[in-house]
């Protein structure tokens, strides 16, 4: 019985915390405005299309052997 009673209070205080936060959330997203100073857009970043410029040369081209002369 007294192992029930404590699962009980904890998820009662598991619940209360999220209400809280839930609440003050709410108020604290009332109480800001939204920015009108922000530009809209994608942040500029490094190329994620070229990773091989990035991380250096890809692993088959650190292994390629070189060609044999003749």
């Amino acid at each position: 019985m007294q192992t029930f009673v404590t699962v009980v209070v904890i998820l009662t205080m598991i619940a209360f915390a999220a209400l809280l936060i839930n609440v003050l959330n709410s108020q604290h997203g009332e109480r800001i405005p939204p920015s009108t100073t922000a530009v809209p857009g994608p942040v500029p970043g490094p190329d994620l299309l070229a990773p091989e410029k990035a991380h250096g040369p890809s692993a088959s081209e650190r292994h390629r052997t070189p060609p044999r002369s003749s």
